[in-house]
């Protein structure tokens, strides 16, 4: 009698959920559990069907880890938020960060997000600590670096977004990233908002898996317990209004497209917005400062002349970040109303830009590529918001006193990074003597755009 060949059973992909965190109250009764959360987020098909995923939940924040020898048999792991710190000493952390470096080695795939994406950092070299803005609660808009080339699973460069909107609920931060580690994202108030180490770890500070209710039902539980001040939960509310809410399906579809080898999920994205002119980004509750005159006339962000390729690492005792960029993050600082630093140049005119370019390129101080890149610049913004830039600094010199012509005021409708927050003209290449030449050689120039006669 013959027998009927057996078709063998189509294996799915398997996946490690490491919760380090407990169920919320809200989170048990409308989803069942975080468990149901995340997989509704990154699970790829329906758990009854054939070949379908296998998510397999560990609550390492109670001691429950996979398996050494189960470690093979997955081809992905995901990191929870937690509300304990990353950098902290508890045995659970620490052994959650041995098992990301075991996992990296084997390179597993992890994705962290919130918590897992700063204990991720630090299992990997990096170093993590308390935001030094603070609480970051609410939807905000998340900016993309640019030219991230090598990373599959952010598919087609073309159609990536410039920033996509994203839940936030954390007071720690990414500090120092591991080696070999590159930041893909950040924002105003947080300079690391996602970074990769190749293909196979991806770190997301913000809650890719988060809806707008378990945001809402989140700042409830914070301000109610006095974790965060009232005024903080009452921004964030208004931002998930003021925003529609989160980018959810682009953020999900980034992660799944992650743990799932780099292809491409039919999600949607969020439309593409590039803007055409490159510019300085104005920090937010800038307070304190005579010299900004109405705060409520400071444009959101003003194109500025860039020639560098040094930058401040770190801020002196006491100063504040008045202005950043993508390829900048101290775009302008100042301390108290006596010292104001600018990264670019106020002074600076169109034409000596170009000037400075065509001598920069021939003499090969930069590539002939970066002036190219620099004059185009030039062109899309029309040149620098100097009338801006030269006001701002009369005032500081002045002791305060404004009255110079400024760029139309731009303000978006929440609390959030502008969707580039790109250098004007900006090429980084060169050497350092030259560019140091240049400026001082510019004293006449400098005392034009900055005499205060004609007030």
């Amino acid at each position: 009698m013959a027998v009927a060949a057996t078709k063998p059973a189509a294996v799915g992909r398997r996946y490690a959920l490491l919760l380090a965190l407990w169920d919320s109250e809200y989170a048990k009764k409308v989803y069942g559990g975080y468990r149901n959360v995340f997989v509704a987020a990154f699970g790829g098909g329906d758990a009854m069907e054939e070949g379908a995923e296998r998510w397999d939940c560990f609550r390492v924040i109670a001691g429950e880890f996979p398996a050494p020898e189960d470690l093979a048999s997955y081809d992905g792991f995901v990191v929870s938020g937690s509300p304990h710190d990353a950098y902290g000493d508890e045995p659970w952390v620490r052994r959650l960060c041995e098992l990301i470096r075991a996992l990296h080695a084997m390179e597993k795939r992890v994705l962290g997000v919130c918590f897992g994406h700063q204990v991720l950092c630090r299992a990997l070299g990096g170093r993590v600590g308390k935001a030094r803005n603070g609480w970051d609660v609410g939807v905000k808009k998340v900016t993309f670096a640019r030219d991230l080339k090598g990373f599959a699973f952010l598919g087609d460069l073309e159609e990536l977004p410039s920033s996509a909107s994203l839940v936030e609920v954390h007071q720690d931060e990414v500090w120092e990233l591991p080696p070999g580690a590159t930041v893909l994202a950040f924002s105003e108030k947080t300079r690391v908002e996602a970074f990769a180490v190749g293909e196979h770890a991806l770190g997301i500070q913000g809650h890719p898996e988060y809806t707008a209710d378990i945001l809402h039902n989140l700042v409830d539980r914070l301000t109610g317990q006095s974790a965060i001040p009232a005024s903080v939960g009452e921004d964030a509310r208004r931002t998930v209004a003021e925003t529609g809410g989160p980018d959810r399906s682009f953020w999900t579809g980034l992660c799944k497209r992650f743990l799932g080898g780099g292809g491409s999920t039919n999600t949607p994205r969020p439309a593409p917005v590039r803007d055409a002119a490159p510019e300085v980004t104005f920090a937010r509750d800038l307070k304190g400062f005579a010299f900004l005159g109405d705060l409520e006339e400071l444009p959101s962000s003003a194109s500025l002349v860039e020639v560098h390729q040094d930058e401040v690492w770190e801020l002196p005792p006491g100063a504040t970040v008045l202005a950043f960029s993508e390829k900048t993050r101290v775009e302008a600082f100042a301390v108290g109303e006596h010292a104001l630093g600018i990264q670019g140049h106020p002074e600076y005119t169109t034409d000596i830009l170009h000037n400075l370019i065509d001598g920069l390129t021939s003499q090969s101080a930069i590539p002939a590529s970066v002036g190219e890149d620099a004059r185009r610049t030039v062109s899309e913004t029309g040149g620098p918001d100097r009338a801006s830039w030269t006001a701002l600094c009369k005032g500081f010199l002045n002791g305060g006193r404004r009255s110079c012509g400024r760029p139309t005021p731009v303000r978006e409708p929440a609390p959030e990074v502008s969707s580039r927050a790109i250098v004007a003209g900006c090429f980084t290449a060169g050497t350092a003597p030259m560019v140091q030449l240049a400026c001082s050689a510019s004293t006449g120039q400098l005392a034009r755009a900055f005499s205060l006669h004609d007030w």
